[in-house]
C-alpha cells in the first residue's frame, strides 16, 4: 500500500513539474535579437540573431522573443518589453510638405507603390496639379531601402523605431 501511494505521489509530482512552466528562458540567440536589432544587426556577433529573427518572421512567430524570458534582476524580477510592427516605404517629406501614395499600373500590369512629396497648400486638392504648371511645388517622395519597422519599449520606455 506504501509502495502504490509513492508511486502515484511522483507520477503526480511529475505531471506537475511538466505542466507547470518554471522558466521563461528564451534560446540565448532568441534573446540576442533585443540587442541586435536597435543596431542593425552589426558585425559578426548578431550574425545569428539576425537568421534567427528572418526565421521567426517566416514561421509566422513573433519576431521577438518574450523579453521577460530573456532579462531578469539579481533579485529575481523580470523586465517587461513589448513591440508593434509596421511597414514605412518612404522616408518623411521635409517640413511644409505632405506625402501622398498612390498604386501605379493597369490591370495586367504589376502595380507599384509611388510616393510624392506635396505643398501642404496643394495636398488637399483632389486633382492634383502637375508638376510643371507652376502653381504647386512636389517631387517624389524617396522610398525606403528597408521599409519593414518594429517598434520596442522596455520597462514602459520607449527605445526607438528600428527599421529591417
Amino acid at each position: 500500500m506504501k509502495v502504490k501511494a509513492t508511486i502515484i505521489f511522483l507520477v503526480i509530482l511529475l505531471v506537475g513539474s511538466l505542466l507547470v512552466n518554471k522558466s521563461y528562458a528564451g534560446s540565448q540567440t532568441a534573446c540576442a535579437i533585443w540587442l541586435c536589432l536597435p543596431a542593425g544587426f552589426p558585425g559578426s556577433e548578431c550574425s545569428a540573431p539576425h537568421r534567427e529573427f528572418k526565421h521567426r518572421i517566416k514561421k509566422g512567430k513573433p519576431p521577438l522573443p518574450n523579453l521577460a524570458g530573456c532579462s531578469s534582476s539579481p533579485n529575481g524580477s523580470y523586465s517587461t518589453g513589448r513591440y508593434t510592427m509596421g511597414y514605412e516605404p518612404f522616408v518623411p517629406c521635409k517640413a511644409g510638405y505632405t506625402l501622398k501614395t498612390a498604386r501605379t499600373g493597369g490591370y495586367f500590369a504589376r502595380s507599384a507603390q509611388v510616393g510624392v512629396c506635396y505643398a501642404n497648400r496643394c495636398a488637399n486638392y483632389i486633382n492634383y496639379p502637375r508638376a510643371g504648371d507652376g502653381r504647386c511645388q512636389n517631387h517624389s517622395a524617396t522610398p525606403r531601402p528597408k521599409p519593414s519597422f518594429v517598434k520596442m519599449w522596455v520597462d514602459g520606455g520607449y527605445l526607438g523605431q528600428f527599421f529591417y
